[in-house]
């Protein structure tokens, strides 16, 4: 089973984004496919630039990776 890790974005405009609906599709998408969701990024601050702590930290995690 390949381990992954998802990225979610709550908006910060609007906040109406849902964070459960977000990441429970993200679990039905995981389940369907036969991966397993190790870690959960979830940033309420905004990521357009890609410097937010969140997309660094999964960044991060990524490039540590088993080979």
């Amino acid at each position: 089973m390949k381990s992954v890790g998802v990225y979610v974005s709550v908006s910060t405009k609007t906040g109406t984004r849902k964070l459960t609906n977000s990441s429970s599709s993200f679990a039905n998408i995981a389940a369907r496919q036969g991966w397993n969701i190790t870690q959960e990024y979830v940033d309420h601050e905004s990521a357009k630039t890609g410097d937010s702590r969140r997309v660094q930290a999964l960044l991060a995690d990524a490039s540590r990776r088993p080979g």
